[in-house]
């Protein structure tokens, strides 16, 4: 399985990181990244995990739109330690490929 991990601490992405050990992984500190890989690179993963709010990038919902565009059928998946903008997660912008 291929897992891209979005976050901007790099402690918690360390932990993620630890916690999928022996998956293939690509760890990305900003959504710019992670959106050029998969828009000029053609990069596709299996699982998306991403952080809700990433100081100086486009926040993790914003980067899930922009996924959710490439590819209707992205499974993502939110990774956060705050619960603020948790329900903005579940609009039908972001889950419509899966009828939530």
């Amino acid at each position: 399985m291929r897992i891209a991990v979005c976050n901007d601490n790099r402690q918690d992405t360390c932990a993620i990181r630890d916690l999928l050990d022996g998956q293939d992984l690509k760890l990305y500190h900003d959504a710019e990244s992670l959106l050029a890989d998969v828009r000029q690179g053609g990069v596709e993963y299996d699982l998306y995990l991403l952080d809700i709010f990433m100081e100086n990038s486009m926040s993790g919902l914003e980067l899930a739109q922009e996924l959710r565009a490439a590819n209707e059928e992205a499974v993502l998946c939110f990774v956060s330690t705050s619960d603020d903008f948790y329900r903005e997660a579940y609009t039908e912008k972001i889950t419509v490929a899966y009828g939530l």
